[in-house]
């Protein structure tokens, strides 16, 4: 932008000095009134270079860095694409653990979907809407299976079936950080 603004005023002071010049060459007297109209039209019209320069530099800026965040999803979504192709047979056997728990609990099939759909964090209004029922219905499920697992509610349900899947806590407790 510095850049763009030493190149105005040298412009300016250039288109200056031919309107001067003119005025000597063309041997008209200097009228301070005319020369004011000449300067204040090439300020305008170099202030409106200076803006079409300005915006041609931010839109180089922009388009630079929309190309470094395309690069970014992509990488990011080839990872995630990776993880779930490593992950697939466990995710495959987790789910198939869940749906034999859900049978020892006895769920009937609503209660499993409510069951998977709280388990995905989806909320009951959101359960209700892609059931196509009452939020009433959904929550009286949840109730029916968090009595069916003896749990106590949504974060018990969670827990139960995520709890060994981070890192272990040992006995001696939770790991410490290097300020404590």
């Amino acid at each position: 932008m510095l850049r763009v603004g030493l190149l105005g005023f040298i412009a300016l002071a250039l288109m200056s000095g031919l309107t001067l010049l003119s005025y000597h060459v063309d041997e008209e007297p200097l009228l301070w009134d005319d020369f004011a109209l000449d300067t204040a039209e090439n300020v305008v019209f170099v202030g409106t270079m200076m803006v079409v320069a300005w915006m041609v530099l931010e839109i180089k800026e922009f388009r630079r860095e929309q190309e470094v965040l395309r690069t970014e999803l992509v990488k990011a979504v080839a990872m995630g694409n990776e993880w779930r192709d490593r992950s697939r047979a466990h995710l495959e056997g987790l789910s198939k653990a869940i749906q034999q728990q859900f049978d020892e609990w006895a769920l009937t099939e609503a209660e499993k979907d409510i069951a998977g759909f709280m388990l995905k964090g989806l909320s009951l209004k959101h359960i209700a809407r892609l059931r196509n029922t009452s939020e009433a219905t959904i929550r009286q499920q949840a109730v029916s299976v968090y009595k069916k697992s003896n749990l106590a509610g949504r974060a018990e349900l969670s827990a139960y079936f995520l709890e060994d899947l981070f890192m272990p806590v040992s006995d001696e407790g939770p790991p410490k950080n290097e300020n404590g």
